[in-house]
C-alpha cells in the first residue's frame, strides 16, 4: 500500500527528519554545529580520509563533529568509525587517547590494542581479495555465476518468444502460418512493390519495417500540407504539431524495432551461406565487450573518450546485443524446437518457458548479483569482528551481518550518538515523470540511524524500514555497499556517463552486472516482494519502472547523484562543513565539487564562494607554490601552497557557514616516504579510482598526506596569514572563523 500522508513512521517533509535528528543529538537547538563529509573515491578516499580524521583528532576537532556524511569510498571509512564506536562502547572515543582508528603519534601496533584496527585496515587495503581462498579465481567465479544465471533465464525466455514468433511465420513467410493467412497478400504486395525477389530478405518483420518507413514518408507529406491549412476540427497548429511529433516518434520506434527483428533471419541466412553457426556471433560479441570495457575504463580513469570514441563504444554494445539476439534465434531454429519437417516441439518449448519463469522468479537479484560479494568484502574489512582485528587476519563478519547488531538503526546510539552517520546513495529514477529526477537520473537517498529515504520517495523511520515487509531492515554493510555501487545500469557519475546509456544499461542488466541494491520504496509500507529476474528484472532491461512510484527502487553509488557528501549537510544548514575530497581529479577541475555546489544552489538556495585571500582554490592547485615565489623551477612534485581551501557558504536565509575543503595535494614539509611514493608513482595523489587494490605503501602514502593537510589546516586557522578580522568577508563569517579557531586545541599524544 502506497503512503501519501505523513505519519509516525513516514514523512514527506525533510524538516521533520532534521528535527528528529536534532532531538536525538542535542539537548538544545542552540549552538553551532559541525559536519564532516567524506567523498567517494574508493579505497583512495578512505585512506586519505583516515589521515584527515587523524589530523582533526590531533587538533581536538573530531570530538566536536556532530554529523558525518559519507559517499561511496568515504563510506568505507565512515562505517569503520561508526562500527568501532559501537563495539568499543565507553572504552573508545573521539579524542587522541581513545580514537579507535589510531593516533598519528603512535601509528604502529602496540600492546594495548590502541592501533590494532588501524593496522588491520592498513594490511587489508586489497579488500576485494582478502585471503587465498577468496582471491581472484573465486571473485571471477562468483561474477560468472551471476552472468550465467541471468543469461540462462533471459536466453530461455527470449528463445521461447522467438520460437513462438517463428511458428507464427513472423520471420519467414510460411504457407499456413497465422501471419501468412492474415497478412500474406499485404506482404506479397510490399515485396513486389519493392522488387524484392530474394527469399532471405522477405521476412515479414523486414517488410513491415519498409511499410512503416513508407508510412512515415506519407506522414511527412501530410504534415507539410497541414502546415498551410487553417485550424481543423478546432485543433490549433500548435496542438497538431505536438500530436504529430508524438505519432512520428512511435512510428520511428516501431520501424527500428521491426528492422532489427527483420535483420535477424537475414543475418542467420547469411551466416549459414558462409557455413557459420552460433559461433558466427562471436565477433560482434567480442567487439562489443572490448568497446564497452574500453569506454568504462576511460571513465573510471577520469578521462573523456571524446564523441567519436563514445560512438564506437555504443556501436560495439549494439553489435554485442545483436549478436546475442542472432545467436538466440539460431538456437530457436535448432532441432531442439523444430524437427526436420518444420514442426514445433511443444514439449521442449513448454519445459524451456516454465524453467525460465521458475528460475527467474526464485533468483533474488540482491543475492545473485555482484552486489552480494561486494557487500561481504566491505563488511569483512571495514566492519570486522573483534577477533579479526586482534589477530590481524580475515574472519567472518558475523556481528555486522546480524540484524541484531548490524542494522543501521543500531548505530549512533549512546554512548556515541555523534558523529551521526548519514550514508548517501542514489535512487535511480530515469523513468520518472518528474523532469528534475529524470534529467538527473535519480535523487539523493539517505540511509541513517533514524530515517531512510529521499525527497522523491519520502522518508521512513529506519527501525521500520523493510521490517514490515519481512526483509529484516537494512544493515550498515548493505547501505555502504549500495553507496559504493559504482558500476550499475542506468546510472553514471553525477548522473552522466557511458553506463547511463539505454543500450549499455540493457547489456549490463542482461548480464546482471551491477553492484546496486534493490530496496523497498519507503512510501510502500506493506508491499512485500523479492526482487527477481522477472520483476523488476525484465522492465529494467528496457529502463522501465525505475521511478518513485514503484514499490521497489534501486539504489546505486551516491556519487551518481553527488560525490562529495555535501548535499545533506547543506540541507541541515550546518555552521562548519569539513570536506575530505578524495575523488579522482587528475586535472584538478573540481568536477565533483562543482556538481555539488550546483545542486545545493538549485535545491536549497545556498551559495559557496572560495574568496578568502591566501586560502582559495588557486592556492590548492599543483605547482602554485613555485608560481607564488616567482620561480621558474620545474618542481618534480608539483607542490601547491596549501592542501586545503576555505569557502564561505551563504544559505537561503542569509545565514553564513564555513566550508573547509581538504583535497589531496603535494606541498612542503611532507614525510619522506610520501615524496618517495610520488617520485615512483607520478599520478599520486590522484591515481585512478579503478585501482582498488592498495598495498601498505600506497595506503600509508594517502593516509599520511591526509593527516599532514588536515593538521596544517588546523594550524592555519590558529595562525592565519591575515588576521580573521581583516579578511574580505561578512562580519558573520569573520565571527564564525573566530569561533572555529576557539574549537581547536592540540590533543595529540606527546
Amino acid at each position: 500500500m502506497e503512503t501519501t500522508e505523513s505519519s509516525k513512521e513516514y514523512t514527506r517533509n525533510s524538516k521533520e527528519v532534521i528535527k528528529e535528528e536534532e532531538r536525538h543529538l542535542f539537548e538544545s537547538e542552540k549552538g553551532r554545529k559541525i559536519g564532516l563529509a567524506v567523498s567517494g573515491g574508493g579505497i583512495r578516499s578512505a585512506s586519505f580520509g583516515l589521515g584527515v580524521m587523524q589530523g582533526l583528532v590531533a587538533k581536538g576537532l573530531m570530538k566536536k563533529v556532530d554529523y558525518m556524511s559519507t559517499v561511496s569510498g568515504g563510506g568505507f571509512l565512515g562505517s569503520a568509525l561508526t562500527w568501532a564506536l559501537k563495539l568499543g562502547g565507553e572504552k573508545v572515543g573521539l579524542d587522541a587517547k581513545t580514537f579507535p582508528l589510531g593516533s598519528q603519534k603512535e601509528i604502529s601496533k602496540n600492546e594495548d590494542n590502541k592501533n590494532y584496527l588501524l593496522n588491520y585496515l592498513r594490511q587489508h587495503g586489497n579488500y576485494l581479495m582478502p585471503t587465498h581462498n577468496l582471491g581472484m579465481f573465486s571473485f571471477v567465479a562468483v561474477v560468472f555465476r551471476s552472468v550465467i544465471v541471468s543469461l540462462a533465464v533471459y536466453a530461455a525466455l527470449l528463445t521461447s518468444v522467438l520460437v513462438i514468433l517463428n511458428s507464427l511465420g513472423a520471420f519467414y513467410q510460411q504457407s499456413g502460418s497465422w501471419i501468412n493467412i492474415y497478412l500474406g497478400p499485404v506482404l506479397d504486395w510490399i515485396s513486389n512493390t519493392l522488387l524484392l525477389s530474394d527469399h532471405n530478405i522477405k521476412s515479414p518483420f523486414f517488410l513491415l519495417s519498409f511499410a512503416l518507413a513508407a508510412f512515415t514518408l506519407f506522414l511527412y507529406l501530410v504534415f507539410a500540407l497541414r502546415s498551410s491549412l487553417p485550424n481543423i476540427l478546432g485543433i490549433s497548429k500548435y496542438e497538431g504539431f505536438l500530436r504529430g511529433q508524438t505519432v512520428l516518434g512511435y512510428v520511428w520506434k516501431f520501424t527500428l524495432v521491426f528492422l532489427v527483428l527483420g535483420l535477424i533471419p537475414v543475418t542467420v541466412d547469411f551466416l549459414r551461406a558462409l557455413e557459420i553457426e552460433i559461433s558466427g556471433t562471436t565477433l560482434p560479441i567480442i567487439s562489443g565487450v572490448v568497446a564497452g570495457l574500453w569506454e568504462h575504463k576511460k571513465s573510471q580513469a577520469g578521462e573523456s573518450g571524446g564523441t567519436l570514441n563514445s560512438i564506437i563504444a555504443y556501436c560495439g554494445v549494439f553489435l554485442l546485443l545483436f549478436g546475442i539476439l542472432v545467436g538466440t534465434f539460431q538456437l530457436a531454429l535448432s532441432d531442439f524446437y523444430v524437427n526436420d519437417l518444420g514442426q514445433l516441439n511443444k514439449t521442449t518449448l513448454l519445459v524451456t518457458l516454465i524453467s525460465a519463469i521458475v528460475l527467474g522468479a526464485l533468483s533474488n537479484l540482491n543475492l545473485i548479483s555482484p552486489h552480494r560479494i561486494w557487500r561481504n568484502r566491505l563488511m569483512e574489512i571495514f566492519m570486522p569482528n573483534p577477533e579479526a582485528v586482534d589477530g590481524n587476519k580475515w574472519e567472518k563478519a558475523i556481528l555486522a551481518n546480524s540484524e541484531e547488531t548490524g542494522n543501521m538503526e543500531k548505530m549512533c546510539q549512546p554512548p556515541h550518538k555523534k558523529p551521526y552517520h548519514i550514508i548517501n546513495t542514489n535512487v535511480i529514477l530515469v523513468d520518472s515523470e518528474e523532469s528534475r529526477y529524470k534529467n538527473r537520473g535519480g535523487d539523493n537517498f539517505i540511509i541513517s540511524p533514524l530515517y531512510s529515504g529521499s525527497d522523491a520517495t519520502g522518508w521512513q523511520k529506519t527501525d521500520q524500514y523493510q521490517h514490515a515487509v519481512g526483509r529484516g531492515g537494512v544493515t550498515m554493510a548493505t547501505a555502504v555497499a549500495a553507496s559504493g555501487a559504482a558500476l550499475n545500469p542506468n546510472a553514471g557519475v553525477s548522473g552522466e556517463g557511458f553506463t547511463k546509456n539505454a543500450a549499455v544499461s540493457m547489456l549490463l542488466s542482461l548480464l546482471n552486472l551491477g553492484l546496486g541494491y534493490w530496496a523497498s520504496n519507503p512510501k510502500f509500507k506493506l508491499f512485500s516482494i523479492t526482487p527477481n529476474l522477472l520483476f523488476p528484472g525484465i522492465p529494467r532491461l528496457f529502463s522501465e519502472g525505475l521511478n518513485e512510484k514503484k514499490p521497489l527502487v534501486q539504489l546505486s553509488d551516491g556519487g551518481h547523484f553527488e560525490n562529495c557528501g555535501l548535499y545533506e549537510l547543506i540541507r541541515r544548514e550546518l555552521d562548519v562543513v569539513i570536506l575530505s575530497d578524495g575523488g579522482a581529479d587528475l586535472a584538478y577541475n573540481y568536477d565533483d565539487l562543482g556538481n555539488a555546489i550546483e545542486k545545493i544552489r538549485v535545491d536549497f538556495g545556498a551559495n559557496v564562494k572560495f574568496h578568502i585571500e591566501h586560502y582559495g582554490i588557486s592556492e590548492l592547485m599543483p605547482g602554485s607554490y613555485y608560481q607564488k615565489e616567482g620561480k621558474e623551477k620545474d618542481d618534480p612534485y608539483d607542490r601547491a601552497i596549501n592542501g586545503f581551501a576555505f569557502g564561505e557558504i551563504t544559505y537561503a536565509n542569509n545565514k553564513r557557514g564555513l566550508l573547509v575543503l581538504v583535497k589531496p595535494a603535494m606541498f612542503l614539509k611532507l614525510a619522506t616516504d610520501v615524496y618517495s611514493y610520488k617520485g615512483i608513482h607520478k599520478d599520486f595523489p590522484q591515481q585512478a579510482t579503478a585501482d582498488q587494490f592498495f598495498d601498505e605503501k600506497q595506503f600509508e602514502a594517502y593516509r599520511e598526506l591526509g593527516y599532514s593537510i588536515s593538521w596544517n589546516m588546523g594550524k592555519s586557522v590558529e595562525n592565519p596569514v591575515v588576521p580573521w578580522d581583516n579578511i574580505n568577508a561578512s562580519e558573520e563569517f569573520k565571527d564564525l572563523m573566530f569561533w572555529f579557531k576557539q574549537q581547536i586545541k592540540d590533543d595529540d599524544l606527546k
